[in-house]
């Protein structure tokens, strides 16, 4: 009847073994997928930062050239009522439309690295975020393993009774 019971404890412990080297192996599967996933949360962050980029580059663009039209109407104008090229008010106009425009330039350009700031950060959060995860799925894996090795000592030592009490 002891024979019974050691080989009982004897296949506990290899299911045991089993389950958790497949528990460890399942953890370490994670958190890879949850590294792989942060990065690619990364990526589309920097994609992001691209786009700001561009679309500010854009409208920094569009501005200029609406500056330079409304430049070229008030010259148009002025020509056409025959205003002299110097005259204090074309002066103050076109100064007036070049400090607006100045300021609208500024803001698009703290408006778009603020906005690359913050899907900088982002990215760095998930990046951080996934290998938070990882970290935490390899101790998951470590603490299985560990779990294995125990119940192959188990596995050893209810070997070696039912060894010994056959002999």
């Amino acid at each position: 009847m002891a024979e019974v019971a050691a080989i009982a404890a004897m296949v506990g412990s290899v299911a045991s073994v089993a389950t958790a080297v497949s528990g460890a192996q399942a953890a370490q599967r994670s958190g890879r997928i949850q590294m792989q996933q942060a990065q690619v949360q990364a990526a589309q962050y920097a994609d992001q930062r691209e786009q700001v980029a561009q679309q500010a580059g854009r409208e920094e663009a569009d501005r200029l050239t609406q500056l330079r039209r409304t430049l070229g109407a008030v010259e148009a104008l002025r020509g056409a009522r025959g205003l002299a090229g110097d005259s204090v008010g074309a002066g103050v106009i076109a100064a007036a439309n070049t400090e607006t425009a100045n300021r609208d330039l500024d803001t698009i350009t703290l408006n778009s690295e603020r906005e690359k700031r913050m899907l900088g950060l982002a990215g760095s959060r998930a990046l951080l975020s996934g290998q938070a995860a990882q970290t935490e799925a390899s101790n998951r894996a470590l603490a299985g393993y560990g779990q294995a090795v125990q119940s192959g000592a188990t596995f050893a030592n209810q070997g070696y009774k039912f060894l010994s009490s056959i002999t």
